[in-house]
């Protein structure tokens, strides 16, 4: 799909994979540090993971993207 027919407020794959993985590692990170056991690990993680997401998401659309 090219840049042109993206709607304006869509997130690149890019930066909802580095969400993802930037967001699980604070998780698993959190995880460890809490001494947390295997659902409420997963639980932090997949949060963690969704606002690393969120955040970036908005911070490209709305921050860095220059409005037409």
């Amino acid at each position: 799909m090219s840049n042109s027919s993206k709607r304006w407020y869509e997130p690149s794959r890019l930066v909802v994979n580095m969400g993802i993985l930037g967001g699980g590692a604070i998780g698993l990170l959190l995880t460890y540090i809490l001494n947390l056991d295997e659902v409420e690990g997963f639980l932090l993680t997949g949060l963690c993971a969704l606002i690393g997401v969120a955040l970036l998401s908005y911070g490209e659309v709305f921050l860095f993207r220059k409005r037409s």
